[in-house]
């Protein structure tokens, strides 16, 4: 199920929001995903979003499952928010050409987007 579009106009801040692994915390895994689920679903759901989603290590996963996160990314996309998913990642993991949603960004241009965000929220 496709979540809902919330109409602009949105207010992108210069923050970047780094996802390392595909679920938040150190508990339960569907826990973990749940919260990853709500936290995504908030973003759509705000008029204030980040300018970029970095995905690296282990959160490259959320460009291509499950279902739920790839469909409120590509709708965080539609919104002006950035979806960059580290290429080394994602080569190490073997879903470069599985990506549903971003695109397949080097190291450097990740570090230039943390660099000059104002904020890094790292989970």
């Amino acid at each position: 199920m496709q979540p809902a579009k919330l109409k602009g106009p949105f207010s992108l801040k210069n923050i970047a929001v780094l996802f390392q692994n595909p679920s938040i915390g150190d508990g339960k895994k569907e826990f973990g995903l749940k919260l990853v689920d709500a936290f995504l679903r908030s973003l759509i759901n705000s008029q204030t979003k980040p300018k970029v989603i970095i995905l690296m290590h282990r959160g490259v996963h959320l460009a291509v499952e499950p279902e739920s996160t790839v469909s409120k990314l590509i709708v965080l996309e539609e919104q002006g928010c950035k979806i960059m998913v580290c290429v080394t990642s994602a080569d190490e993991f073997g879903v470069s050409d599985k990506l549903k949603v971003g695109f397949l960004a080097s190291m450097d241009e990740m570090v230039e987007q943390m660099l000059s965000a104002w904020k890094v929220i790292s989970f």
